[in-house]
């Protein structure tokens, strides 16, 4: 998987900060470690969540029972289940058929028309 162009900038400067060269003393480089800001460890930890590829049995365990309901009946009609979106209302299920998008909230809802924006 590659890094998103978006995340490029966010990540170099995450690293920069993270081993900062402070010193050259004698020909050895010193580096003292910065601590990342809560905003900062927050982009890191979904920049390297997003690079981990679930399978879809792995997805599909870590779905509520509603949620597994909800697109076990989607899969009836040719959905499959794509990826988990964390959300502030909770964990999105997002299911695919073709170019197709449905979501399924942590109730079980399912929402055959969502607004949601993908990444590349």
């Amino acid at each position: 998987m590659t890094v998103a162009k978006a995340d490029q900038p966010i990540i170099h400067r995450l690293y920069l900060r993270q081993t900062w060269v402070t010193s050259y003393a004698r020909g050895v480089m010193e580096t003292e470690s910065m601590k990342l800001s809560t905003e900062e460890l927050r982009q890191l930890e979904d920049f390297e969540r997003r690079r981990i590829a679930l399978n879809q049995s792995e997805w599909w365990e870590r779905l509520s029972m509603d949620q597994k309901f909800g697109v076990y009946q989607l899969q009836k009609f040719g959905y499959d289940l794509t990826f988990i979106r964390n959300t502030e209302a909770g964990p999105l299920a997002v299911v695919r058929r073709g170019s197709e998008f449905a979501t399924v909230n942590h109730e079980g809802d399912v929402d055959l028309s969502p607004n949601i924006v993908l990444r590349d």
